[in-house]
């Protein structure tokens, strides 16, 4: 039996170090990595304590240590399960889990303490997993339900067994008997319990891999269809520039008037191409791995110095901007996503604007996310055209109010930095009666 249980521990060593090893080698690419080499960690150590405890005759300490580990571990896989998935984890979540530890822990030593009985300290312990295994599955069902078949299986499995072990347990405080040591019962959900656990985490190397795969597919097709259209929108103001050089060298007796009208045409030609070159940059740096810089941003203010960059669009449409965000706000972002987020809407905004029109931006809290709202009077949009937004599908959808050409390009760079803060959008609009852009930011955590 000794020899055995030697095994047993080298065995979930080297499993430890593989999981782990696999795990940190993604920790940049996938949130929710080290996470769960943590929770590895803490299942092994709770492995190597309940052996421990065999040689030292059930010894109090380790069996404490033992449950206590397999407790802390599950909890540690649920947290990296809310990062992976993109659930939104919070303070509150952090005090939960905090606050669920501390209990079993008090709960773990009232019952050696002053209830000296076996059965009901592993049908507590039974309890606080079930409700643990529950919450695993219901945060893999949130979303991408088929995705993650084999993980909510693998925790339905657990919550059978464990289930199973409960009413045993019942059924021998029922009876007024005791658990025996070699119980058929506890051994088959010792085994089962941990290769159900062994199980997971290849699961979890599995779909690690399965989204490596449809990452990669999507970022090509992703690239193909923004470099596709930047071709065109960044080579018609180039070929606009060479004719309108050609035209002045042609004509140098041009009136002042006409070459007024010219160069106004050329600083709406630079102006276009500067915006997209810069859009099409600051993706760039994301995409080729940056990670977002988060900093404490007051919303505000921020939006008010983005507004002055706009301030001689606005004037010469005579569109009154009401800006009614709350002063005390505070966004966790990264400055440069956060910029080039809202100066596309508020772009966008003013564009489809026409004159003496009016455009509000206001801000609430809704569950979690500090929402900015951009609100304007402009021309709106058709659910079609909505719809197409959503689904990142770029043709040319419509002109602005003074012939600009829009295909949407703006809100595919801002909607895909903003998934890199974590971040998501909504889009209200029907043709005729405006547009309303909601961002919604991450709380400060």
């Amino acid at each position: 039996m000794l020899i055995q249980n030697y095994f047993t521990i080298i065995s979930y060593f080297f499993l430890f170090l593989l999981f782990s090893f696999f795990f940190l080698r993604y920790r940049k690419q996938f949130p929710g990595m080290i996470e769960w080499s943590l929770a590895f960690f803490l299942f092994f150590t709770a492995i190597l304590c309940f052996l421990t405890q065999t040689f030292l005759q059930e010894h109090f300490l380790f069996v404490f240590l033992s449950n206590l580990f397999f407790f802390t571990s599950q909890i540690v896989f649920n947290i990296g399960y809310r990062k992976f998935t993109d659930i939104p984890f919070y303070k509150k979540h952090l005090w939960i889990y905090a606050a669920l530890i501390l209990f079993s822990l008090f709960s773990v030593l009232a019952f050696s303490f002053w209830i000296n009985s076996l059965e009901i300290r592993i049908l507590f312990f039974n309890l606080l997993m079930i409700g643990l295994f529950t919450e695993s599955i219901w945060i893999f069902k949130q979303k991408f339900k088929k995705k993650y078949f084999k993980i909510t299986t693998i925790y339905s499995l657990l919550i059978l067994i464990t289930s199973i072990r409960t009413i045993h347990i019942l059924s021998l405080l029922f009876n007024n008997q005791l658990l025996q040591k070699n119980d058929v019962i506890e051994f088959l959900f010792y085994i089962s319990g941990q290769i159900l656990t062994l199980l997971t985490g290849f699961f979890l190397m599995l779909l690690i891999n399965e989204k490596l795969q449809i990452g990669l597919k999507e970022t090509i097709q992703k690239k193909n269809l923004v470099f596709s259209i930047l071709s065109h929108d960044l080579s018609a103001p180039l070929h606009s520039l060479i004719q309108y050089n050609q035209l002045l060298l042609e004509k140098e007796d041009l009136n002042p008037k006409l070459w007024k009208e010219h160069f106004e045409l050329y600083q709406k030609t630079l102006s276009k191409a500067g915006e997209l070159t810069e859009n099409l940059l600051n993706w760039g740096k994301y995409e080729g791995g940056l990670a977002p810089q988060k900093q404490k941003i007051p919303l505000f203010d921020s939006v008010e110095d983005i507004l002055n960059l706009y301030s001689e669009k606005t004037v010469s449409k005579n569109i009154i901007i009401e800006n009614k965000i709350d002063t005390m706000l505070f966004i966790d972002s990264d400055p440069l996503i956060f910029e080039t987020i809202v100066r596309n809407l508020i772009s966008n905004a003013i564009k489809f604007t026409p004159q003496n029109g009016m455009i509000n931006l206001s801000s609430i809290l809704d569950q979690g996310y500090t929402v900015l709202c951009i609100r304007d009077t402009g021309i709106g949009m058709s659910h079609e055209i909505i719809q197409k937004i959503m689904d990142m599908e770029f043709k040319s959808f419509s002109l602005g109010t003074e012939g600009e050409k829009g295909n949407g390009i703006g809100l595919f760079f801002s909607f895909e930095l903003l998934k890199k803060i974590k971040g998501r959008f909504e889009i209200e609009s029907a043709p005729g009666k405006g547009s309303a852009f909601k961002i919604f930011f991450p709380e400060l955590f």
